[in-house]
């Protein structure tokens, strides 16, 4: 049944997916190879672009299954895929942040859902979070390898806001990080924005928003 159930997440039959899986539960209460069978199909489902369909198994496995840390952040990491997604910017950054909850503070799991959870916020428009966010990942460890990332990322979310300083700070990454990707993207969102910015305000402001960054 877990390779059938798998196939219906596959197949994005959802309605038939979780009654199956909610029988399986009904018949093997807590048992820890229907929770797994439950996880697999939902990654299935993710991998293959099916996000509500994986949505619907992981919400199921959560509310009925009492998953230790490291499997519960498996779960909403996957919870938080599936969000983003479906555009749920706000949904996918607090699944992100539980997983920053559930993970050591020193890990690198840790600083890739502040990230996350940071970008999803900036899509979702909440700019100031995303910068407190990001914050607390570089408190955690200034020597992260996502730093590069995450200081182009806090000067993406100054262009909304104000983008004077999102020109000087994406002009500053350079020094910081040379000869990589981030510095040559900083470089180019710095000069779109100096070139926006000769069409006056309404330029700046309507300079188009980066989509989400991956890492």
């Amino acid at each position: 049944q877990g390779a059938y159930l798998r196939l219906l997440a596959q197949y994005d039959r959802n309605e038939e997916a979780l009654e199956l899986a909610r029988r399986l539960i009904a018949s093997y209460p807590r048992n820890p190879t229907v929770a797994q069978q439950i996880r697999t199909a939902a990654e299935r489902a993710l991998k293959c672009d099916r996000p509500q369909t994986a949505l619907s198994l992981i919400n199921l496995h959560l509310a009925s299954f009492v998953a230790d840390p490291a499997i519960e952040a498996a779960l909403q990491q996957l919870r938080a895929d599936a969000y983003a997604r479906l555009n749920l910017h706000t949904e996918a950054s607090n699944a992100f942040l539980r997983v920053a909850e559930l993970s050591s503070p020193d890990s690198l799991l840790y600083e890739t859902a502040l990230y996350k959870a940071a970008d999803e916020q900036r899509l979702g428009g909440f700019y100031r979070q995303a910068t407190d966010t990001l914050a607390r990942l570089n408190q955690a460890n200034p020597a992260s390898p996502l730093r590069a990332s995450a200081d182009l990322l806090a000067a993406e979310c100054l262009v909304p806001l104000d983008p004077v300083a999102a020109i000087r700070a994406f002009l500053d990454l350079p020094a910081k990080y040379p000869f990589t990707a981030e510095a040559a993207t900083a470089l180019f969102r710095a000069a779109q924005l100096t070139a926006s910015s000769n069409a006056g305000t309404d330029g700046i402001a309507n300079a188009a928003p980066q989509p989400r960054r991956a890492i």
